[in-house]
């Protein structure tokens, strides 16, 4: 059974995938931003991205990835999330904004520890033109005691037989579980 298989059952947003798109997801993060949960499906297939969301914008289809992430409940909004692996030795993933037009808002560069800070990992903000909203905002890699959504998320995770890592921001109410094969 496939890691989207697996945990389809945990939000509508997974299980009305098709079994195809199901069965190439690779890796789930569920996340809570303010008291709000959603699940963001990562596939290793571009055209399994397309499968999920439609026009995929250029800067992603030119990634080059292995891992492409979609924010589900973000679909169709006015902030579509998506997430690449990032090229740069320093940095983990490049995350990005989209509007509904698939016009890029923000993009951000999710650095890896560092050997002094080894359980935090930086977030640098660009706006659409490339200057620096925000430097080093702080997400700590963590355990279940700072995720703040839902228990059958979490119990879901952690009941599974995949890797599973938590995070949460510093600085803001937002929290992560991290489920990969």
């Amino acid at each position: 059974m496939s890691l989207g298989t697996y945990f389809s059952h945990t939000d509508t947003s997974l299980s009305n995938l098709s079994s195809e798109v199901l069965g190439d997801i690779t890796g789930i993060v569920f996340s809570c931003r303010d008291g709000i949960g959603t699940i963001c499906a990562v596939t290793p297939s571009i055209s399994t991205l397309s499968r999920i969301m439609g026009d995929v914008p250029s800067v992603i289809q030119e990634a080059v990835t292995g891992r492409y992430f979609v924010d589900l409940a973000s679909l169709g909004s006015d902030k579509v999330r998506l997430y690449v692996d990032s090229e740069k030795p320093d940095e983990m993933i490049v995350g990005y904004y989209f509007s509904s037009n698939n016009e890029m808002l923000i993009e951000k560069r999710y650095k890896k520890p560092s050997e002094a800070s080894p359980l935090l990992c930086p977030v640098d903000r660009y706006d659409n033109s490339g200057r620096l909203i925000s430097a080093n905002e702080p997400e700590a890699v963590s355990d279940r005691s700072c995720w703040t959504g839902s228990a059958a998320w979490a119990d879901a995770a952690d009941g599974s037989p995949y890797t599973v890592r938590y995070t949460h921001k510093l600085s803001k109410p937002q929290s992560y579980i991290f489920v990969f094969s």
